[in-house]
């Protein structure tokens, strides 16, 4: 027998089963265990397929980098005020610090004051502790996605400098340049372009009142889409002027740079004359699409520098003028540039210096400003942490453990890597014939072979690639067919597009843009070089290189930049390598735009021209890294220019592929034990836990079972693709739920029954035939709607199953089943080619019809008109070898314990699945349990099954709202699936033989001989044993999920700290272990403390003593109550119970009156309130606002807006809720209660601060007293971290043993419990009604628990701690444990009448001693019985 284990890998889980596969006809295939393995939550799980990220770390990093930035700025404002008291500045730290200055905005005048006049020391240290504070923007052009956009905003400063000094617009500045033939299009700031077009809109709307309105203005400047003309046209019917055509006469320039010179023209003469309305609109349109095209965050701070340039003001002097003219102004979170902050910096000390030069020189100015306040370290290096070249490293042993050493693999920008990503592309390019329906001849047409032109390209053909893709960034495929001398209609290439050289490419388009600046002439050379017309592009790569070597050589810089050769020893010095080495590895300088020293270097090095090294200095290339190191990559290069990559690895000594041949397999050891992944390895959090997870089922079945003969691999297509794959494919799965919905709902309606899969396909397909009046595509016949659903119209596979399985939409038509039967098993081009070629050309004539209009897709298209000798490797080979990274690492994982392994995919389990009638058997499993509880409940909307009739009349027992995903154990039934899938199964439903014939004729023999071993005489797949189902079932019924439970509380982490010896000052590193927490300590929410009244009720009782008494409201009744407690010595139990409770003698007054009979008693106490901020929006709950006052205005508005939310509350800005409206103050956040218990994490020198919710319980330990009750201890994060960090026990099972303790178990999420089970009982001879124990897992013991052949009797008895909470009730809270069935999944809805059944509610603690609990290792065995 085989030892097969299958496992089904999922994004949330890992099913897996262990199947003794026959190999003997004499045998039977048995299945030894199915097991579910639950890893990620829910929302984890559905995070991850969207494409979001559900990593832990995510949340934690940005966290850490806020508290790294606060800890760098006080490092800074420490070290500024060490300084100002060793130079003298300030005396008392204290004051300066702690003592603000009282009146508003008073440190905003001096400031303000500071850059003329003088201040005091203090003042001035005050000023300098707030720049300290906020210190501008600064770009990072490694970092930062806006570089570009940045740089161009810092260079338009330059240009609105010239602009103020020249008093001119944008457009007369551009159309003076156009004239000198400086055709260079500049960035403006969006202010200046703004108030261009207010000063046209002012002088031709004396004119033109009528069309330019402030109403179109004002929309103009609101609108973001850039649709100017279309807004202008549909308020005025006026569109933009059209380029007269007299106005080219002199001027040779191409289209779009006439049009660009006519509307900068248009700009210049409308500021100053009235021109034609049209003419007015295309200067308007111009400058409004500029507009829209700047960038919004950086463009407002752009115009604040801007702002601060026209009127010669800092930064202080502009924010004090606004406060002047509106002292309720918004400036918090204004952002300025960080070089705004520096002219401040200097015109303030400049300015001070002059009143105190002895103080206040030059050196500390540069070590305050430039080592202090606007000091930027470096960034860190990252190269520690890249990958190893897979061919120039290996493995080596220290100290017991294993590292990587060698070569770090290489940048993709680098050069090397560019050519070696193009000659690895050139080599795997194949030419083939294109299949094509000729619609001049209406025959079809089919490119006969050449087998000079057909297959990869030869050695000439991919130099001639080479040249074009080395400077350009991509090129299609039908580009690339162009240039070899192919027609696109007859020939194809295996690729849709090719990368290209992309770090030439952007140094070519710098070095183009630096030609154009110079000599003004704009060259379109990338579309130039990719229009191809007989092989041949309009202007040559050697032309295009050519041009900028003229251009170099005139200007004298060095024309080596333009060429690299890989193969030289010294490629390092070379002039192109050494540029982009500089461009890629420079740091930012502290010059304005961060480039000052790289422009001169560039100047110095190569003789580019100052002016023109701007466009260099802003290039960024890409990022990421590729899979060789540099050595590597050249070894190879000299052979792939004639040879494969795998050929040429072969050549240069390495090994290409980490596959083994079969002798080598069967001499290799395999590992009795697989290691984890390191951290990080995978750079994927969810992947690399899911495979750990995986790690610890392997090892846990082969130390129960041994090693597997095979394992046999489902993997999730989530897990194979990245985030914007997954958010494509959900968005996908959503759209086609929402369809088929849609589909359902018009069957229901139009013909009256519960569509099956089946009749929804039918639908579908008759709805795709509707371009063709409902027709079908072979016989032309129309399909009534009436008989859609009867046995006359048939699904039919238009690739027949027979010939290649493929159960695919875009392999089904409708067909007449008379129909369907003559063509048997014909393709459907070569069933049409049976009945003539009239019928045939009308059949392709329908099949074009349907493409054309987009009703079909193009892979039904293809299946159309495809005859069974064409049925070559674009429909065989389907996926047989997985190259996705995920699937080769988990496969090489598994290698080190099995010497096989066989991928399967989620299509194949589905056919497998339905053929082997394994679809029902999870709703057969649950249906009874549903069923039982329906014979309870007589209201038949709520009872939980119904019957369904289908068309045929035959009704269905369905339960409502369920799925298989509501039971776990649909995992453990896709892993058998995947275990029974053999490898012939994958190579048939692939449309592979497995054999090496090449030739398409015998490749489709060996899938009919496949096809006769697998598929049975009903044309289903046989099962690999006759009682698949009954053992399937049997195995099912057994099964207890494993749920991964967070054990670790603490993990050691050891960091190196850096710090300096006080008396040498060299620097020291301290090796440090710490004990970082697995999770959040408390909510992050912090709150305020109030307090406030409150009023509640207290029993007149024992517990009623002399300081509770002093806190009733009433006086009278206070006085009352404490002179019968005095009568009674002040002892409430003798005084308030028994013969003297209230109800037996009520309080009576001195005179003897009646005064209170009640059992209760208000008090008023002054309680906390825990309070936090909230906006002002729609989600905002009214009864939680604090404050009565702001309570009634919001209530107000609400009313006046008809008790909406949305609108009352939406857009307060344009909109706002006004507090003072005289003096402008709005209400934009208000204070709502927040926790009722929290705890403080920070204390100042008088009270606590920063209360924080305590709400994340790590467990619930459980102890019975020595009278026999059940108390019950929660013990949060919080505390099981400190208790870890003390060394002391997680779970303190010693607790208050003295007393008489005894410890039974702790309670923790996930964790499994078995609980007793109860049933009613009724006598018949009386009725009634009694409830007696059916379960009681107090009376098992541990042996019968823990035997997996007890597993069907204790699976639906064990349950998992989903929650424990707390619910008011009375006057105290009572804790809810809320537990749900073991293989229930969170998916499921909750009814009231599965409580009890599917789901358990537990609020008494004494009921928890009836419980036992279990602990379940990863394959779902019960491996301990209780907590010791």
């Amino acid at each position: 027998m085989k030892k097969i284990l299958g496992l089904d890998l999922g994004t949330a889980s890992i099913g897996s089963a262990y199947v003794l596969e026959a190999e003997k006809s004499a045998d039977q295939t048995k299945i030894v265990y199915l097991g579910t393995r639950i890893i990620l939550s829910s929302a984890d799980a559905e995070n991850f397929s969207k494409g979001l990220s559900c990593s832990p770390t995510t949340d934690r990093t940005f966290k850490r980098s806020m508290r790294r930035r606060l800890q760098r700025y006080k490092q800074r404002r420490s070290s500024l005020i060490q300084q100002f008291k060793k130079i003298g500045i300030i005396t008392n730290t204290e004051q300066i610090i702690r003592e603000p200055i009282s009146e508003t905005h008073e440190l905003l005048r001096i400031r303000s004051k500071a850059v003329s006049e003088r201040v005091s020391l203090e003042e001035f240290a005050r000023i300098l502790l707030t720049i300290n504070k906020r210190r501008g923007y600064k770009s990072n052009r490694k970092t930062s996605k806006s570089t570009e956009e940045d740089g161009k905003l810092v260079d338009a400063m330059a240009v609105t400098k010239e602009l103020i000094k020249l008093k001119k617009t944008p457009g007369q500045y551009m159309f003076e340049r156009f004239k000198r033939g400086k055709y260079a299009e500049i960035d403006f700031y969006p202010f200046d372009l703004i108030n261009e077009l207010k000063q046209i809109w002012e002088v031709q709307g004396q004119k033109y009142p009528d069309v330019l309105t402030e109403g179109l203005l004002s929309s103009l400047l609101k609108q973001k889409t850039g649709k100017a003309k279309e807004l202008i046209y549909s308020k005025s019917d006026l569109n933009p002027a059209e380029v007269p055509i007299d106005y080219q006469k002199g001027k040779k320039l191409r289209k779009t740079i006439l049009n660009k010179y006519f509307a900068y023209e248009s700009r210049s003469l409308a500021v100053t004359n009235i021109i034609p309305v049209e003419q007015a609109i295309t200067a308007i349109v111009a400058i409004c699409k500029q507009i829209n095209n700047s960038s919004g965050y950086l463009g407002a701070i752009g115009d604040r520098s801007r702002v601060l340039y026209a009127n010669n003001q800092t930064i202080g002097q502009y924010l004090y003028e606004r406060i002047k003219a509106n002292p309720h102004d918004r400036i918090r979170g204004e952002v300025f540039y960080r070089q705004d902050y520096l002219d401040e910096f200097d015109r303030i000390w400049e300015c001070q210096q002059n009143y105190y030069p002895a103080i206040l020189t030059n050196d500390r100015k540069q070590y305050i400003r430039n080592r202090i306040i606007f000091y930027q370290r470096p960034l860190k290096s990252k190269k520690s942490e890249l990958a190893f070249c897979e061919f120039e490293s290996r493995e080596v042993e220290h100290n017991g453990k294993k590292y990587t050493e060698g070569l770090h693999v290489a940048p993709k920008s680098s050069p090397v890597f560019q050519h070696f990503r193009l000659w690895q592309r050139l080599g795997q390019i194949e030419v083939s014939p294109l299949r094509k329906w000729d619609k001049q001849s209406n025959e079809l047409f089919e490119q006969q072979n050449n087998a000079d032109r057909e297959g990869i390209l030869n050695t000439e053909a991919k130099q001639k690639l080479f040249s074009y893709l080395n400077l350009l960034d991509h090129l299609t495929d039908n580009e690339i067919l162009n240039i070899l001398g192919y027609s696109p209609d007859k020939w194809k290439i295996n690729f849709r597009e090719i990368i290209g050289n992309r770090t030439n490419n952007l140094m070519m388009k710098a070095f183009f843009s630096m030609k154009e600046m110079t000599d003004g002439e704009q060259i379109d050379w990338e579309k130039n070089l990719t229009k191809i017309t007989n092989g041949q592009s309009l202007i040559s790569p050697e032309q295009i290189v050519d041009l900028i070597r003229q251009f170099f050589e005139r200007e004298g810089i060095t024309t080596s930049l333009l060429y690299f050769d890989p193969a030289t020893d010294n490629f390092r010095e070379q002039s192109h390598y050494s540029l982009w080495h500089l461009l890629y590895s420079y740091e930012d300088d502290n010059s304005p735009t961060g480039t000052t020293s790289l422009c001169k270097t560039l100047a110095k090095r190569y003789g580019i021209p100052h002016e023109l090294c701007p466009l260099l200095a802003s290039l960024t290339f890409e990022r990421q890294y590729g899979s060789l190191s540099t050595k590597a990559m050249r070894k190879l290069l000299p052979f792939m220019q004639e040879k494969r990559y795998d050929e040429a690895c072969k050549l240069a000594g390495y090994r290409h592929s980490a596959w083994i041949t079969k002798e080598e397999n069967a001499k290799r050891t395999l590992k009795n034990k697989l290691p984890l992944l390191r951290k990080g390895s995978l750079r994927n959090p969810v992947v690399e836990k899911i495979l750990n997870q995986m790690t610890h089922v392997i090892n846990t079945h082969i130390a129960e079972y041994g090693n597997p003969d095979e394992i046999r691999i489902e993997m999730a297509r989530d897990m194979q693709a990245n985030s914007k794959q997954r958010k494509a494919m959900t968005a996908a799965i959503t759209e086609a739920t929402k369809r088929n919905t849609q589909f359902i709902e018009e069957i229901q309606k139009e013909f009256g029954f519960n569509p099956s899969k089946n009749d929804l396909i039918k639908y579908k397909l008759w709805k795709e035939l509707a371009p063709l009046g409902n027709k079908t595509l072979y016989s032309n016949i129309y399909i009534p709607k009436e008989e859609l659903f009867t046995a006359k119209f048939e699904i039919e596979h238009i690739i027949p199953r027979a010939l290649f399985y493929d159960d695919s939409f875009s392999n089904k038509t409708l067909e007449l089943n008379s129909v369907n039967k003559l063509k048997g098993n014909k393709t459907a081009l070569d069933y049409l080619d049976t009945l003539g070629q009239e019928k045939a050309n009308d059949y392709i004539l329908r099949v074009e019809e349907l493409k054309k209009i987009g009703a079909i897709t193009q892979a039904k298209y293809k299946k159309l008109l495809i005859r069974e000798k064409d049925l070559g490797d674009d429909f065989t080979n389907r996926d047989l070898t997985n190259t996705r990274y995920i699937i080769r690492h988990a496969a090489d994982m598994l290698l080190q314990v099995t010497p096989s392994i066989v991928h399967t995919n989620g299509s194949i389990t589905a056919i497998l699945r339905r053929d082997w009638g394994l679809l029902d058997i999870l709703k057969e499993l649950n249906l009874p349990t549903y069923e039982s509880i329906d014979r309870k409940i007589s209201d038949p909307e709520e009872k939980l099954t119904q019957s369904v009739d289908r068309k045929d009349g035959q009704a269905i027992k369905m339960i409502k709202d369920w799925s298989k995903r509501d039971d776990h154990r649909h995992h453990a039934m896709d892993a058998l699936i995947t275990a029974l899938t053999t490898r012939k199964h994958v190579q048939y439903l692939n449309g592979n033989s497995g054999a090496e014939e090449t030739d398409k004729a015998q490749k489709l023999e060996q899938l009919k001989a496949l096809r006769k071993q697998l598929i049975g005489s009903d044309g289903h797949f046989i099962p690999p044993m006759h009682d698949i189902r009954v053992q399937a079932k049997e195995a099912l019924s057994r099964v207890i999920i494993s749920t991964k439970v967070k054990g670790k509380v603490t993990t050691p982490n050891t960091n190196i700290i850096c710090s300096r010896d006080k008396t040498t000052g060299r620097k020291i590193y301290v090796r440090q272990t710490t004990l970082t927490p697995r999770g959040a300590l408390h909510l992050d929410t912090k709150y305020g403390i109030n307090r406030y009244y409150q009023e509640r009720e207290v029993s007149i009782g024992s517990k009623l003593t002399q300081e509770e008494i002093r806190l009733v409201s009433s006086l009278h009744i206070q006085s009352i109550l404490l002179e019968r407690l005095r009568a009674f010595d002040n002892n409430p139990k003798s005084a308030f119970t028994g013969r003297n409770s209230v109800d037996k003698k009520p309080l009576e007054d001195k005179n003897k009156k009646l005064v209170y009979t009640d059992k209760k008693v208000k008090q008023t106490i002054l309680a906390n309130r825990f309070v936090k901020r909230d906006q002002v929006n729609s989600k905002l709950n009214l009864d939680k606002v604090i404050d009565t006052g702001i309570k009634r205005i919001l209530e107000g508005r609400l009313q006046q807006y008809g008790g909406k939310y949305e609108t009352a509350f939406s857009d307060l800005e344009n909109n706002p809720i006004w507090l003072n409206e005289e003096k402008g103050i709005a209400i934009k956040s208000v204070r709502i209660r927040g926790k009722n218990n929290a705890i403080p994490i920070h204390q100042t020198d008088t009270c606590p601060i920063d209360y924080v919710a305590n709400d994340n319980n790590h467990h619930l330990a459980v102890y019975v007293l020595p009278d026999g009750t059940i108390e019950d201890d929660i013990v949060t994060f919080f505390d099981a971290v400190e208790r870890s960090r003390q060394g002391l026990p997680i779970v303190d099972k010693n607790k208050n043993q003295s007393l008489g303790w005894k410890f039974l178990f702790s309670i923790k999420q996930n964790e499994y419990f078995l609980l007793p089970q109860q049933a009613e009982k009724i006598d018949i001879d009386t009725g009634e009604i009694s409830t007696q124990t059916t379960f009681s897992p107090k009376d098992l013991s541990s042996e019968y628990i823990m035997n997996p052949d007890n597993y069907a009797e204790l699976a639906s008895h064990i349950f998992r701690v989903q929650s424990i909470s707390k619910t008011p009730q009375g006057n105290r809270d009572v804790r809810i444990y809320l537990f749900k069935q073991q293989y229930i999944s969170g998916s499921q809805k909750d009814s009231l009448h599965l409580k009890g059944i599917t789901y358990r509610q537990i609020s008494s603690a004494k009921d928890l001693a009836e419980l036992v609990k279990i602990r379940v290792n990863h394959l779902g065995r019960i491996v301990s019985v209780g907590e010791k």
